[in-house]
Order: structure tokens, then C-alpha cells, then sequence
């Protein structure tokens, strides 16, 4: 924490109205310094995945996907590589290069039933930007 010549200033600034307007003022700057803060947002990222917290959290995201997730994607990858499965493209804006949705889950059932969408459209759908089941995004996505 900082020294403080004032204390009047110092209980401000510990004060919630006086960490609230520090964060409005970071935020007015941040907004009109867009490419200082996104080169900072980049260099912070880059020291957080190098730290040992950083490579502890990424260790725990990978053993956190489910096996039937594994599952799903081998039986996937299993059925293009004998051709019961063929890749088809994005079904929102006709890429190649896609990858499989399963729109119904991994559920061992549904496992083939998937949706082919390039990764651009596969990442928007996961948040939520178009509709899980068409694929289809708003038309501002497209």
C-alpha cells in the first residue's frame, strides 16, 4: 500500500467511495487508451500463464473436461477416420475448416449427432453470440 502524507487522503482513498472512484477513473482511462491496455492486458496474461498459478489453473481446466466429453470426441474422430463420419462445412458461413458441435451433448446416445462449424462460429456459439441448435448467429455475427 501506498505511503500517505494526509491521513484524511489515505482513509479516502481506503474508503468505497474513494476505491470507487480510482476504479471509474481506470476505466475512463482505459477507454481512451485502448491499445496501451490491451498491450498491458497481454503482458500480464503472458507472466500469469508463465507463473506457477498460472500453469496449476490450466493443468485443472485440462483434467476438468469430462470423460464423456473424451469419450464423445474420440468416437467422433474414430468415425471420420473410418468414413461413417465426413466433415461437412460451417453451416453458418460455408468454411472448410470445421469442428464438431454436439448440439445434444455427449450423451452416449447422441454422440454422432453433431453440427459443423468453423472455430470462429464453434466459440461464438459456446458464448452464447448464436443458437445452440442451428448454429445460426444473430445477424450482426455474420
Amino acid at each position: 500500500m501506498a505511503e500517505w502524507k494526509d491521513p484524511a487522503v489515505q482513509r479516502y482513498a481506503q474508503s468505497e467511495k474513494g476505491k470507487a472512484a480510482r476504479a471509474r477513473a481506470q476505466k475512463r482511462y482505459e477507454a481512451s487508451h485502448p491499445e496501451e491496455t490491451r498491450a498491458r492486458q497481454r503482458v500480464r496474461a503472458a507472466r500469469y500463464h508463465q507463473s506457477e498459478r498460472g500453469r496449476l489453473a490450466a493443468a485443472r481446466s485440462a483434467a476438468a473436461k469430462s470423460e464423456a466429453q473424451k469419450h464423445a470426441y474420440g468416437v467422433v474422430r474414430a468415425a471420420l477416420d473410418s468414413g461413417r463420419l465426413t466433415a461437412e462445412p460451417c453451416v453458418v458461413c460455408g468454411s472448410a475448416k470445421t469442428q464438431a458441435h454436439h448440439p445434444n451433448g455427449y450423451d452416449p446416445r447422441h454422440v454422432l449427432d453433431v453440427m459443423w462449424l468453423c472455430s470462429l462460429h464453434h466459440k461464438r456459439l459456446h458464448r452464447g453470440l448464436v443458437d445452440g441448435h442451428t448454429g445460426l448467429p444473430d445477424t450482426a455475427y455474420r
